[in-house]
């Protein structure tokens, strides 16, 4: 699903460490509610944001690589539309770089890549692969766009036309119910909710915490940890609105 974030950027948090959060987020909210600045507060909601697939502790990212709704629009429009060789060229590349990004999500296809394709294995790391359909789906909706300004059957490409917009219209739909069904919860949540636990009931050195300084911690990660599912929820709600607007 993360490859969507093409149409929806926040569909996964954005980034680990960028701006996606206000002083607005609920994060924040609760943050305050226990004495921590404002400004740290929005630190740790961005700072926590990205839940996708590199979002363990040990792992960032500076967000997702997005096209764009427009040009991800054009090129499905383009897929019913264009009928030139060149089509089938772009859908095959952008279809296996997106295969080649998606690295261990997909071992039965990349161990046998980066065993036999040539130079693959000096890759710094499977999303790079990404620079694929970054460059063929812009280009296949030009190609789509120019057919359109220079058409003369406009009965048949409003037909293609139609179809383009069912098929985003599903996709969005799609969107829309992982955006209902989502947990939002990411491979690092677990070790952030136990940094807080640890920060919220440390005591001097030598003294072990009481049992109710570790409830009182617990209660109040656990409580952060849900703001925090909530801004995230929020953020990938944002984005597939303007994805539709």
């Amino acid at each position: 699903m993360e490859t969507f974030t093409f149409m929806v950027p926040g569909l996964y948090g954005g980034s680990n460490g960028g701006n996606e959060h206000s002083a607005s987020a609920k994060m924040v909210e609760k943050f305050g509610e226990i004495g921590v600045p404002e400004e740290s507060a929005i630190g740790a909601v961005n700072g926590y944001s990205y839940w996708g697939s590199m979002s363990s502790l040990s792992e960032t990212t500076s967000g997702p690589v997005y096209l764009g709704a427009i040009i991800c629009f054009l090129f499905i429009f383009g897929l019913f539309y264009v009928n030139t060789w060149h089509k089938w060229w772009i859908i095959a590349a952008s279809v296996v770089g997106i295969l080649l990004a998606w690295g261990s999500n997909f071992m039965g296809f990349n161990s046998f890549m980066l065993d036999y394709l040539p130079f693959y294995s000096k890759f710094r790391a499977p999303s790079m692969a990404l620079v694929i359909p970054q460059f063929c789906i812009p280009v296949l909706a030009v190609l789509a766009l120019n057919k359109l300004v220079t058409e003369t059957d406009y009965q048949a490409a409003f037909k293609k036309l139609k179809l383009g917009v069912i098929a985003t219209g599903a996709v969005i739909a799609i969107l829309a119910a992982f955006w209902l069904m989502a947990d939002y919860t990411g491979k690092g949540d677990k070790d952030i909710k136990q940094g807080f636990v640890q920060n919220f009931s440390r005591t001097q050195p030598g003294q072990q915490p009481n049992p109710q300084a570790v409830q009182q911690a617990e209660d109040m990660s656990k409580n952060l940890m849900s703001a925090l599912r909530e801004d995230r929820k929020s953020e990938a709600g944002g984005d597939l609105l303007r994805t539709f607007y």
